[in-house]
């Protein structure tokens, strides 16, 4: 049965490793753990022995430098300054640089003989260190001091002792740590895979959700709209009979509630359709003075019962014919044309096509500006939100599901173009609608 990660000790790393990959990067840290607990033992007795033997040295040939002055002053105050032999140097070896640390003093002539030398023990590991004694016609002999290392070695006993406990944690600390980093970083690489397949788990949920709620929302909305167009050709048919005002009244109401459900409805199954991917972009050449007048004129009635004026207009250096989705391009203009009066109580609303240049490329621009309530700035990115408009209050004064101004600018953006708004609150607003501009002539 296989383990738990979290029951494996430190001292499992080998097996660990080897499950996931890594026994050669246990292999190398225990290399380094054995190598640094060595070097850890050996380097500071070394280091201590070394510094000691050059003191020392350093000690011998100071005083055989010093003994050497001393000699040859007591030869420059005697009747024979050219010769070693016929002095009393016993008192002169007895006096050191360091009277704490025992010394072998000796005086040699300059064939070697030994002309006196001190009653010190030389002691075991001699270190010999000697300076030119000079008469009045150059070196007569040499004055030799000889220093014993052994005294070094008691201290070398504590340091070595010291080295090997700092030697033993080093290498239990150099042995354990890659065990635990190993066991970490194998547990937070299954925490990271276990995370990421949550999130693609959520992200099939989320698909998968999205994909059911188009199919929903387009099912429903064709069994919605079949019905409906039978209720609004009943109503139709009631329209053309003989009705009192109150009658006509209320048949008008029904009908118009009726087109507003059937707009949402439009609305709905146009959201789904993009959302899955299957709107299809057509393009083809058509008369662009054409495509505004009639985009405009469909709303006339409307803007008459309200007393605002509708107009358009076209930038005279574009061209006739172009190429594009008329279908798309008047779907889009109708939304744009339909809010801008929905929201403008007086005044007006007026279209214009022009040319707009950006990044390199020329695009064709419809403006659809209006007099109406306007837009906070912090608020225009939120309207093209689905199902999403500025204030709540609208949808209860104008209806409307928040869905216009969202597919707009995703039908804008199949053409290869944008949508944008510039708004003033109280002033009015502007949306701007762009598509490549391809000449049809």
């Amino acid at each position: 049965m296989r383990r738990p990660i979290a029951q494996y000790t430190e001292w499992d790393s080998t097996v660990l490793a080897e499950k996931i990959g890594g026994a050669g990067l246990i292999r190398i840290t225990t290399a380094t753990a054995y190598v640094v607990a060595i070097l850890t033992s050996v380097a500071p007795t070394a280091a201590y022995f070394a510094l000691s033997r050059a003191e020392l040295r350093f000690a011998a040939e100071k005083e055989a430098i010093q003994g050497a002055h001393r000699v040859a002053e007591v030869l420059r105050q005697s009747t024979q300054p050219g010769s070693l032999h016929g002095h009393n140097f016993t008192d002169l070896l007895t006096q050191r640089a360091t009277p704490e640390t025992a010394a072998a003093q000796r005086i040699v002539d300059a064939n070697g003989a030994t002309v006196a030398e001190s009653k010190d023990p030389l002691g075991s590991w001699p270190i010999t260190a000697s300076s030119p004694i000079e008469g009045p016609e150059g070196r007569i002999g040499s004055f030799e001091v000889s220093r014993s290392i052994a005294e070094v070695f008691g201290n070398m006993v504590g340091i070595t002792i010291i080295s090997l406990w700092f030697a033993t944690w080093s290498f239990l600390f150099l042995r354990i740590l890659p065990d635990r980093a190993l066991k970490n970083a194998l547990n937070e690489a299954i925490e990271s895979r276990e995370a990421a397949n949550s999130a693609l788990l959520a992200r099939d949920k989320a698909e998968e959700a999205s994909r059911l709620r188009s199919v929903f929302l387009s099912n429903m909305g064709h069994e919605l709209r079949t019905p409906l167009n039978g209720v609004l050709g009943m109503i139709d048919l009631i329209a053309d009979t003989e009705l009192d005002a109150e009658q006509r009244s209320y048949v008008s109401l029904a009908s118009s509630s009726g087109r507003g459900l059937l707009t949402i409805i439009n609305d709905i199954l146009d959201f789904s359709k993009l959302d899955e991917g299957k709107i299809e972009i057509v393009a083809a050449s058509f008369v662009l003075r054409e495509l505004l007048m009639q985009s405009t004129e469909v709303f006339r009635a409307e803007a008459q019962k309200k007393a605002l004026q509708l107009e358009w207009t076209l930038a005279p250096d574009l061209p006739q014919l172009v190429v594009a989705d008329p279908v798309r391009i008047r779907q889009v203009l109708a939304s744009l044309i339909g809010n801008a009066l929905k929201f403008t109580a007086t005044g007006g609303v007026t279209v214009t096509a022009s040319k707009l240049l950006q990044n390199q490329q020329q695009y064709l621009e419809f403006v659809v500006a209006d007099t109406g309530i306007g837009i906070a700035k912090e608020q225009l990115d939120y309207i093209f939100q689905p199902f999403t408009q500025v204030d709540e209050s609208t949808t209860r004064l104008h209806g409307g599901a928040g869905l216009g101004l969202a597919i707009s600018r995703q039908l804008a953006q199949s053409m290869d173009g944008s949508l944008w708004a510039i708004s003033d609150p109280g002033r009015g607003s502007a949306f701007h609608f762009t598509v490549p501009l391809i000449s049809g002539a």
